[in-house]
């Protein structure tokens, strides 16, 4: 088994997270499955090749189905988290999976591309057992989408969402904020862009600039950003350790920062999302959900 970028997935065919070294019980209501390992993109701000290497590894929908029947067999668990990178790329692997899927009789959640989702992938997973659809959106200016190396046509992205919603799948729209060319009219497009895709769940993280990405190069040869060691102690308020860009037209770490939680605030303190999960609502814990949520960023 090979993709475009080469290289074959037996190895991960053998290899099955021993889930026995901890109480599994204990922590988790769903489980983590990954059908293939590695991406087909070479996003300037993704570290997923640094760690996986240009190679994309597929392990069988047989292999996965098995696994799956083990989980549920040992820790009784019927929720899945499918970990690829782009669960609905390849649209002939997709329907085996999903076949795989709807006769164990469980529900799960994945990640993908917007520009990767059609109505046609939203109808056979939601059949499948799909609930929750993380798709990578990163901005909503196109400007930015093109210089993360990501040059997806916003309609598009509008159009997927739109799809989910049709067959009740919920959604989480992900943004990366702070990119070297970001300004706070790129800010307020992107919050806007937010509103307008209607998601569940948004997050805006601020970007990371892991070392041997291409934003990390262009971000010091901008002199945006020293070369660093990751260190908790010394960047405590950085992600993970790591530094973000600073000083980018005009905006420092404090008004990034700033910025983010007001996206939040502005996301879901809004009438209109709040009588947009109402009426999504499923059960009780989802209107405690929506309580939480409103709490959090009330303060």
């Amino acid at each position: 088994m090979s993709g475009p970028g080469g290289g074959g997935g037996s190895e991960l065919e053998t290899v099955v997270p021993d889930r026995g070294i901890f109480e599994i019980d204990r922590y988790l209501s769903l489980d983590l499955v990954e059908t293939g390992r590695g991406c087909y993109f070479n996003c300037r701000y993704c570290s997923t090749q640094l760690i996986n290497g240009p190679k994309l590894r597929k392990r069988s929908p047989e292999k996965v189905g098995e696994e799956i029947d083990m989980i549920k067999r040992l820790y009784g668990i019927t929720h899945f988290q499918i970990w690829d990178d782009t669960f609905t790329f390849e649209k002939d692997r997709l329907r085996e999976l999903c076949v795989v899927l709807k006769k164990r009789e469980v529900t799960f959640d994945c990640n993908t591309r917007p520009d990767f989702f059609t109505e046609e992938d939203a109808m056979l997973m939601k059949d499948s057992g799909c609930r929750n659809i993380f798709f990578g959106v990163e901005s909503g200016n196109s400007e930015i989408l093109n210089y993360l190396g990501r040059p997806m046509k916003k309609e598009k992205i509008v159009n997927s969402f739109r799809y989910a919603e049709k067959y009740g799948i919920r959604t989480t729209a992900s943004f990366i904020i702070g990119s070297p060319i970001e300004t706070e009219e790129t800010l307020r497009e992107t919050l806007d862009f937010a509103k307008l895709l209607k998601a569940d769940h948004v997050l805006f993280n601020i970007l990371t600039p892991h070392k041997g990405t291409r934003i990390y190069t262009l971000s010091v040869k901008k002199q945006l950003l020293k070369p660093y060691d990751v260190d908790i102690e010394k960047f405590p308020h950085e992600p993970i350790g790591v530094p973000m860009v600073d000083n980018i037209n005009g905006l420092d770490r404090d008004d990034i920062n700033r910025w983010k939680m007001e996206m939040y605030k502005n996301y879901y303190l809004r009438l209109g999302y709040m009588s947009q999960q109402l009426r999504r609502t499923r059960s009780l814990d989802d209107i405690i959900r929506i309580f939480k949520l409103w709490r959090i960023y009330k303060r």
